[in-house]
């Protein structure tokens, strides 16, 4: 498991999204707490390639009291959804900088490769195989640390 707190923006915030999708079927957005009508702009946008969403007391890297569940929207990756999430994300660690929906996760095959907590300065990456995780570390620095596998997210 490795660590970058890294806040990648511009042609690199491109490039580490390309390896993301490249290598993602799915990827998470969540619905910040002040979230408002452009949120839901966006959410609409995003819609057509929604999976599933989910009201929840834990996400990656995040726990929440019972009366304050965190909304989870999962999306299907597609070059369409894909671009939206390009378009919008203006980095890595700040998202779309208003906290509307932050904390960009990827999943494989229902299971969390790489989460962030944007305002926490948040960023694991679990790679699934040694060529994975070159492609990260060739962008940006990471830290390898000790596997937090209670936050590797597997959804069902």
């Amino acid at each position: 498991m490795y660590r970058t707190e890294e806040n990648i923006e511009n042609e690199q915030l491109r490039e580490f999204l390309d390896v993301c999708f490249s290598y993602a079927d799915v990827f998470s957005l969540t619905k910040g707490y002040f979230a408002d009508a452009e949120t839901e702009k966006m959410l609409d946008r995003l819609r057509p390639y929604l999976i599933k969403d989910i009201k929840t007391t834990h996400w990656f890297s995040y726990y929440v009291m019972p009366d304050n569940k965190k909304h989870v929207y999962l999306f299907k990756v597609c070059p369409e959804s894909r671009e939206i999430v390009i378009e919008l994300y203006k980095s890595l660690l700040f998202g779309m900088g208003d906290e509307s929906l932050e904390d960009l996760c990827f999943f494989r095959d229902k299971k969390l490769f790489l989460g962030t907590v944007s305002h926490e300065i948040i960023c694991f990456l679990y790679p699934v195989d040694d060529e994975m995780a070159l492609a990260f570390k060739r962008i940006c620095d990471w830290e390898e640390v000790d596997d937090i596998s209670a936050e590797q997210i597997v959804y069902d």
